[in-house]
């Protein structure tokens, strides 16, 4: 039972990781999608064929309320790890 318990907390600590790995990519891509939608950067074609890749999804693949989860993931990870997930030289800028 200890060593299922052991395995248990390294899988527990390997999702948190993975959890703020992706909460930090998340947010460089979220910040990339706000600079190619400022409206001096529209016209660009590079911004959109940015904008383009960006929304493309895979088939079958179903995008979620996107307002509704990013606020609701973002509040939980606030919650759980009270920004120690940030790197150095990060803001969190909303």
């Amino acid at each position: 039972i200890d060593n299922l318990q052991e395995i248990i907390q390294q899988h527990a600590a390997q999702i948190a990781g993975l959890e703020k790995e992706r909460e930090f990519y998340y947010q460089k891509l979220r910040e990339v999608e706000m600079v190619c939608q400022e409206p001096e950067h529209e016209p660009l074609p590079h911004a959109q064929k940015i904008l383009e890749i960006l929304y493309t999804t895979e088939e079958g693949f179903a995008q979620p309320d996107q307002e509704n989860d990013t606020y609701e993931l973002h509040n939980e990870n606030i919650n759980n790890d009270n920004g120690a997930g940030l790197i150095a030289g990060d803001d969190e800028t909303y």
